[in-house]
């Protein structure tokens, strides 16, 4: 047997479904095997590769046995004469595994290689070569000299910057996300070294490689994409702490005692000042627009009093400090929390977001200002003033804040959308945009095949390019991002096309050839992403705060005014404790499913007495869509003759 390709999977199924895919294609010519390790996913994979891939051998741990511990499993019942280690969230070209077969075949000196890699957006990946990390060169690239000067011999030794990313080389280190290793070598030196669970096990393969008398070589002439992050979020503090570690234990086994101090000091003190770094950036990205808003607002008024001080009632200190200390900070926190609530803070965020938020907070420093007492009322037009102001600076703040690309807003026109593929895929695309929470788009259709090729029709769909034209289609129609059906584009001229430079500033989507999902990922930092038909804008975060907010109200009322109604249920204690489980988040109110391990009250499912399973995913799909939480008020005024029931789910 030529090759055995070991996937460690752990809960990122969509990708690892795309990936196979690929991997199928790439084998359609070689004598091979496929071998995943799940490390207990729980995200049904196991259960997809069983239904979908049942040529795949499957090794099912039933707990997470890191990366290294689960790549020795599948190396130890390999066959091939090759070992590929390949993550899950990447995709390979067709004649990947050919090329890389040809050139070991003929370089027998080779223990290991890699490959060219790109990230979802077309961006190269630095990490497809590296050198050894040594301490000076670990100091080079914490402390961000090699970022500064990455063509440098000296200073980007760490990703051998001075080397073409398209010309063959011999490095130091390969990417555990694509190894290509020699079974035989790796028979002699033994396969990864267990102490590393996660980060560190390739540094250390493939230096053992190198001390063994073989070479690391890098093969851009193969290419793939690699979805960077989804299995890890490396620009947490818990990357930092885990990677800089696994460092430490190579330089403890490798390097001489005094270097191996030495290094563990670098990345101590790496590790301390990456952490407080990721800290503050976090803090700084939940916190500046509130800031920014609590500072325009604060000027604002300060501003409103001096002059209905100084010009109406010609008096500067005619209002007490208290206004300041007290009122402002509480009118300005109403604000704030209005925003909260209704996502004004989150990115991407709409104006209409923005706007209830404004009129919640009006609202309730209105009806804060009428419940005062007489002698602390200090101005009604400097309260109404104020919120006026506030309907002007907070959207134009974000308005120029987008423009600066500062903070995101949704855009009010459509986005135009490019779809590679046949009539029969591009139908299966259109049915997962239609059924799923993403942003109404404009469509234009590209034909994937070349002007002399024929393709199907389709009344429906009328293309207004061939894929050799998009280039000229991109900026004639202004096309925000691009879907492509990899069931009708081959993956090598994908790959060539994603690294064009006027790809770059477009959103990339894959839909694989089932056309179940898409996959995106739009750039090296940020993980990957996918798109599913019964995509749940419930579940988005701008949306569970409103929820939330509504649910806790809810309860507390319900609660405060038990006294005078609980004569009106059947079950007055577990009307009391449904209550209760609101307030503390341990069952929703109101919901449209159960299948997602969660308890609810209300489920509409019951509510509105659905039997027939496709009336119910049509209610189903309109709860989500459509979801606002007046929905969810409705229900519950609807149903309050039901708030004794037992929630759905529990015993």
């Amino acid at each position: 047997m030529k090759l055995s390709v070991i996937i460690v999977n752990y809960n990122v199924k969509y990708f690892l479904s795309n990936c196979l895919q690929s991997v199928l294609k790439a084998m359609e010519n070689i004598e091979g095997e496929i071998i995943v390790v799940d490390n207990n996913s729980t995200d049904n994979s196991t259960e997809l590769i069983q239904k979908e891939y049942s040529n795949v051998r499957l090794i099912a741990n039933n707990f997470n046995a890191g990366f290294s511990k689960a790549n020795n499993q599948g190396i130890k019942i390999a066959k091939g004469r090759y070992v590929l280690l390949l993550n899950p969230d990447t995709v390979v070209e067709e004649k990947c595994f050919e090329k890389c077969i040809e050139y070991m075949d003929d370089h027998d000196e080779v223990g290991g290689l890699g490959v060219k890699m790109i990230d979802g957006s077309g961006t190269f990946l630095p990490e497809s070569k590296r050198g050894l990390p040594t301490p000076l060169v670990a100091f080079y690239k914490i402390f961000g000299l090699s970022r500064l000067f990455p063509k440098s011999k000296r200073f980007g030794a760490y990703h051998l910057g001075y080397l073409p990313m398209n010309e063959i080389n011999e490095v130091d280190i390969l990417s555990g996300a694509f190894m290509w290793l020699r079974k035989s070598v790796i028979d002699k030196i033994g396969g990864l070294d267990e102490a590393f669970f996660m980060y560190g096990e390739d540094i250390d393969l493939s230096y053992r490689i190198v001390k063994a008398g073989y070479k690391n070589i890098y093969f851009p002439a193969s290419e793939i994409i690699h979805f960077k992050g989804e299995s890890t979020k490396k620009s947490s503090v818990n990357y930092v702490l885990v990677f800089y570690r696994a460092m430490i234990i190579f330089a403890k086994k490798h390097f001489s005692d005094p270097n191996a101090r030495i290094f563990s000091f670098l990345i101590n003190t790496a590790v301390y000042f990456r952490a407080f770094l990721a800290l503050i950036r976090r803090f700084v990205e939940k916190s500046y627009m509130p800031l920014l808003d609590a500072g325009i607002m604060w000027v604002f008024l300060k501003m409103i009093k001096l002059f209905y001080a100084s010009k109406i009632v010609g008096y500067s200190n005619y209002y007490p400090d208290e206004v300041e200390l007290m009122a402002f900070p509480l009118m300005i926190t109403s604000w704030v929390f209005a925003q909260f609530l209704f996502g004004g803070y989150h990115q991407p965020t709409s104006m209409k977001n923005v706007f209830k938020g404004l009129a919640v907070g009006a609202v309730i420093i209105f009806i804060s200002y009428s419940m005062l007492d007489e002698k602390m009322r200090f101005s009604r037009a400097i309260v109404a003033f104020s919120v006026a102001g506030s309907f002007v600076l907070m959207p134009s703040l974000r308005l120029l804040l987008n423009k600066f690309r500062l903070f995101k807003l949704i855009r009010i026109t459509e986005i135009t959308t490019g779809i590679v593929g046949s009539v029969n895929e591009i139908i299966k695309v259109k049915k997962i945009l239609s059924s799923s929470s993403e942003k109404k788009k404009h469509l234009l259709y590209i034909n994937p095949l070349k002007k002399s090729q024929s393709i199907d029709k389709n009344d429906e769909i009328h293309y207004s390019a061939s894929l050799y034209q998009l280039k000229d289609l991109i900026q004639i129609k202004s096309v925000d991002e691009l879907i492509f059906c990899m069931k009708d584009v081959v993956t090598s001229e994908l790959i060539k096309i994603m690294q064009l430079p006027f790809i770059k500033r477009l959103g990339i989507y894959l839909n694989p050839g089932d056309g179940s999902y898409m996959l995106k990922s739009s750039s090296i930092h940020s993980i990957g992403d996918y798109i599913l038909p019964e995509s749940n804008p419930v579940m988005k975060s701008s949306f569970m705060r409103s929820k939330r907010f509504l649910e806790i109200v809810i309860s507390i009322f319900m609660l405060i005014f038990s006294p005078l109604i609980l004569f009106l249920y059947r079950n007055p204690k577990q009307f009391l404790k449904n209550m209760w489980q609101i307030m503390s988040g341990k069952i929703a109110l109101v919901g449209y499913t159960s299948s997602d391990g969660h308890n609810y009250l209300l489920p509409i499912t019951q509510i509105e007495s659905i039997a027939d399973d496709s009336i119910f995913e049509k209610k189903k799909m309109e709860y989500i869509l459509n979801y606002g939480i007046e929905k969810d008020l409705e229900i519950w005024l609807s149903n309050l003759n039901q708030i004794d029931r037992m929630p759905l789910g529990t015993n």
